[in-house]
């Protein structure tokens, strides 16, 4: 696998090829899942009963699935824990900042 050899190439290097994922900064497969479930724990309780059975259901499993895809990714060697770690926290940072910025919904859906 090629990995970087300087700090340039971290920032820089956004090859698709068979050795490279193309986002060494942080993780996109963690920051999509991320921001599925932003819009999942936002719309859903506007889509269903905020307190329903399926939402409820959905949410419990929204977690480990988190745990298990992030294992999977980290057990695949072609991200570093600390593009997993920033991934993480940088979607659902983006989504509230959209929100502070942007405001919320006049009508969501």
């Amino acid at each position: 696998k090629l990995r970087p050899t300087s700090w340039g190439q971290v920032f820089t290097d956004f090859s698709l090829g068979a050795d490279n994922c193309g986002d060494l900064d942080f993780s996109g497969h963690v920051s999509g899942f991320m921001c599925i479930v932003c819009i999942f724990y936002h719309y859903a309780p506007v889509l269903w009963h905020p307190h329903s059975r399926f939402i409820n259901i959905v949410r419990l499993l929204l977690v480990p699935y988190c745990l298990v895809l992030i294992g999977f990714i980290l057990a695949a060697h072609n991200h570093y824990t600390v593009d997993v770690v920033t991934a993480l926290f940088l979607a659902p940072g983006a989504w509230r900042l959209y929100y502070l910025e942007c405001g919320e919904d006049p009508l969501p859906i």
